[in-house]
């Protein structure tokens, strides 16, 4: 309760008159300062949303990479393993050749077996596409059968290079596997660059809209102290005005009584003064009659 000097039914009156301007302009700006608020909070609000959608999206983003970064350690592990592989057949093949050289050296072979294969194989063909006459045919064939017996011999050669051959037909198809998995593996690096690419600009956007957030929520804390201190305000002269209202009821509730008091007084006085005429006998007027009605809704009440 507020302690207040006594005061004039006029002083309360005036100060009454006051108050309610006092009031209708607290709530006024109560009502702005409340939009004011709320505006802010809407804003910070926006921003929080946004801040989400974006962890999300870096969250989703980060699992996409580090399945792509998973995929990429297999195959280059993959591909490590079938390098190691050409390796150890290169390797081979150098012992191959080696044993090569070293029974052609031992043996006197000068002439190159898989050049007198691919000879023979040569002239085969010719004779079974071409027309020839049967002296060259059989030309032909004494060759052959000379450069056979020859390749014959040859034999400890031939395996070595057939060796040869085999190892490198491996090697060949081993490096064209790794070459596609070694594009397999920049394809996917460069798929998992973009998204840790798309990490960081996401990243960045969350940074700015943490700032703005932070000012939206300054602001909102701002204009929620304000409007606190202007509520409080509000409800102080709420309450206020109406102690001087009960004030000011109580003073015309007193009045009232008094006045009231003061005309039965005069009723009862009227009263006495009929009374008398009736007992000397007198004629009632009309007004008297009123005085005696009055008197009878008094008492009922």
């Amino acid at each position: 309760m507020i302690n207040m000097e006594k005061s004039t039914p006029e002083e309360d009156y005036k100060k009454l008159n006051e108050l309610r301007k006092d009031l209708l302009e607290l709530r006024r700006k109560l009502n702005e300062l409340g939009e004011q608020k709320e505006g802010w909070f809407k804003k910070k609000s926006e921003y929080s949303t946004r801040i989400a959608e974006l962890i999300k999206k870096i969250k989703e983003c980060k699992a996409k990479r580090d399945e792509l970064t998973a995929k990429v350690r297999e195959l280059k592990k993959k591909r490590d393993e079938i390098n190691n592989n050409v390796k150890q057949l290169v390797s081979q093949v150098r012992e191959e050749r080696k044993k090569k050289d070293e029974i052609s050296k031992k043996l006197g072979i000068k002439e190159n077996p898989e050049r007198m294969k691919k000879q023979i194989d040569a002239l085969e063909f010719k004779i079974e596409t071409e027309a020839l006459s049967l002296e060259k045919e059989k030309k032909l064939v004494k060759i052959i059968k000379e450069k056979k017996k020859i390749y014959d011999s040859l034999k400890d050669v031939t395996d070595v290079i057939k060796r040869i051959y085999s190892l490198e037909d491996e090697i060949k198809k081993l490096k064209t596997n790794s070459r596609e998995i070694h594009r397999s593996i920049q394809n996917i690096a460069q798929e998992s660059q973009k998204k840790h690419e798309e990490m960081l600009e996401y990243s960045k956007q969350i940074d700015e809209l943490r700032v703005k957030e932070k000012e939206c929520f300054e602001q909102f804390l701002k204009y929620k102290t304000e409007f606190n201190e202007v509520n409080l305000k509000l409800k102080e002269k709420l309450t206020e005005s109406n102690e001087i209202r009960k004030r000011v009821k109580d003073e015309k509730l007193e009045s009232l009584n008094k006045e009231r008091e003061r005309e039965m007084e005069e009723l009862k006085k009227k009263e006495q003064i009929v009374l008398e005429k009736m007992k000397r006998g007198e004629k009632l007027t009309t007004e008297d009659l009123l005085v005696f009605q009055k008197m009878e809704e008094e008492n009922q009440e």
